[in-house]
């Protein structure tokens, strides 16, 4: 139910209304702060995104040198992907960025808790990549 703190939805018109006017949603934020990498770090930001799912889809990444000047930025669309596919297209992008460029070592973040356990090792098999295990 999206609304748990009725306990029955009203079936009259007026009592929804006033139920929709008296209700306080909880909102729960957080701070996010962008940190430099350690001394003789590189730290890749990414970011995939889709309209849809699967729909149209970008993916952008920026690399960040240890004073916090951008080194590279780089953004393009993708076409007809997953949000899921967007974000690991994207890791893989930097990826291939930061070893071709010898930009090691390198921390990547990524506001996707998803790719974020993949990458940790929380999942055993990796849906982006069939058959590759993180054990």
């Amino acid at each position: 139910m999206r609304f748990p703190e009725a306990k029955e939805m009203p079936s009259q018109w007026k009592l929804i209304v006033r139920l929709l006017e008296t209700f306080k949603p909880h909102i729960r934020s957080q701070v996010v702060i962008w940190r430099k990498p350690n001394r003789n770090w590189f730290k890749c930001n990414i970011d995939g995104a889709c309209r849809g799912n699967p729909e149209e889809g970008t993916d952008a990444y920026c690399i960040k040198d240890e004073k916090g000047d951008f080194i590279h930025v780089e953004a393009r669309r993708l076409g007809i992907i997953s949000s899921l596919s967007a974000e690991a297209t994207t890791i893989e992008r930097g990826i291939e960025h930061y070893v071709g460029h010898n930009r090691l070592p390198v921390l990547i973040e990524s506001d996707s808790l998803v790719m974020i356990n993949i990458l940790e090792g929380r999942y055993k098999e990796i849906q982006y990549f069939p058959g590759v295990t993180t054990t």
